[in-house]
């Protein structure tokens, strides 16, 4: 969600409105509704990428494997290899 806000943030500020989310401006709104997307899936015990225990050497192949999928037409944001690789290790981090 974080990845596609820039292309999506008055979708996600809709949403945000529609729970009860809204903000000072449209922005606001749909980084609250990542916030809080993301804290739902804390409360609901969805693990974090970092615990699922997979190897950083696995990146690159996931990443290039991530981009041939057939769903990257049906995301918001184009996205190219390189970018599967840098939420694969922002994600990692934890953050």
């Amino acid at each position: 969600m974080r990845f596609n806000l820039p292309v999506c943030a008055d979708r996600y500020a809709q949403i945000a409105t529609a729970f009860g989310l809204a903000e000072k401006n449209e922005e606001l709104s749909a980084e609250r509704l990542v916030d809080e997307v993301h804290a739902m899936s804390r409360r609901i015990n969805i693990p974090r990428f970092i615990d699922l225990g997979i190897d950083p050497k696995e990146f690159n192949l996931i990443s290039e494997y991530s981009y041939q999928n057939n769903s990257n037409e049906s995301n918001p944001r184009i996205m190219g290899q390189e970018d599967y690789l840098t939420i694969l290790k922002e994600t990692h981090g934890g953050s």
